[in-house]
C-alpha cells in the first residue's frame, strides 16, 4: 500500500465524494491524475475497492484541507516516488497538490489508522458580538469577550453526545459521542480590513456539521442569553436547534 498526502482549496467543489453529477469533487479528480500517470489500471479507477483506496477523513462542500492522508495500492516503485509525484501533480488542476507518496505496510487503511483529525475554522469577531448592532466590519472583540468565546468553547472539550449538532441522529444513537481533546481559539487578528480569530478542533473524529454547529452554539451564546441548562450543558438530552455557521 502507499500512503498519500495531499491537499486542496476547497471553494466550489466537494472533497471525497466521487461521481456526482454536475459538481466537481476531489476525489475525481485524485482518480483522473492517478489514472493519467499510469499508476493505476484504468480497469481499476472505476472501483475503488480493488485499490483499496480510503481517505482519512472527510469534509463538507467547501471545505479546504492542508493535509489529507490517502492510502491505496499504486504502481510505483521504490526508486520512482519522485517521478511519480510529479506526474500527479502535472495532471491535477492547479488547485490539488499531491505532497508525496511514501510505502506502507500491506493492510495500511488511512480512515481506521488515523488516530485524530484537526480541523481550524477562521470567524470574524463581530459574530460572536454580544449585540447585533455590533456586527459589522468595524467591530473589534473586547478581552472579555474573547474570555467568554474560549471558555464556552471548553464546555464541548472530553467526550460528549453531539446529536443535536449533526442531522438525522437521536440522542440515544452511540456513534452521537464524540471526543474532542482540545478547542483553542486564538487572539484577534486583521485580514482585509475585518478582524478575525482562528478556531482550532482537535478530535477523534467529527460528525456531519458538528464543527459549524459548534461554532454556530458559541456564536448564539454571544449575541443571546440561552436557557442556564444550554449555557451550562450545551450538550443536552433534549433536542436544541443548533445554528448552522457558513463555511
Amino acid at each position: 500500500a502507499v500512503r498519500m498526502t495531499c491537499g486542496c482549496h476547497g471553494e466550489g467543489k466537494q472533497w471525497y465524494q466521487r461521481r456526482v453529477r454536475g459538481i466537481k469533487t476531489v476525489e475525481e479528480e485524485l482518480i483522473k491524475a492517478l489514472t493519467t500517470a499510469k499508476l493505476v489500471r484504468p480497469e481499476n479507477a472505476t472501483e475503488l475497492r480493488k485499490m483499496y483506496f480510503q481517505r482519512a477523513s472527510r469534509t463538507d462542500k467547501g471545505v479546504s484541507a492542508a493535509r489529507q492522508i490517502v492510502s491505496c495500492n499504486l504502481n510505483v516503485a521504490e526508486d520512482g516516488v519522485a517521478e511519480a509525484v510529479e506526474a500527479l501533480n502535472k495532471a491535477l488542476p492547479e488547485d490539488i497538490i499531491v505532497y508525496d507518496l511514501i510505502r506502507a505496510t500491506k493492510h495500511f487503511d488511512s480512515h481506521k489508522f488515523a488516530s485524530s483529525r484537526v480541523y481550524e475554522y477562521l470567524c470574524p469577531t463581530f459574530a460572536m458580538a454580544p449585540t447585533f448592532g455590533d456586527t459589522w466590519s468595524g467591530y473589534r472583540m473586547p478581552a472579555e469577550t474573547l474570555k467568554q468565546t474560549r471558555e464556552f468553547f471548553q464546555k464541548f472539550v472530553g467526550t460528549k453526545n453531539f446529536f443535536n449538532y449533526t442531522a438525522g441522529k437521536n440522542f440515544k444513537d452511540p456513534s452521537c459521542h464524540r471526543f474532542l481533546r482540545s478547542i483553542t481559539v486564538s487572539d484577534p487578528f486583521m485580514s482585509n480590513d475585518l478582524e478575525w480569530i482562528s478556531i482550532v478542533l482537535h478530535g477523534d473524529s467529527f460528525m456531519y456539521h458538528q464543527i459549524r454547529k459548534t461554532v454556530g452554539m458559541t456564536s448564539l451564546f454571544s449575541v443571546t442569553s440561552p436557557p442556564r441548562a444550554t449555557s451550562r450543558n450545551p450538550s443536552l438530552r433534549r433536542g436544541v436547534t443548533c445554528p448552522w455557521h457558513p463555511g
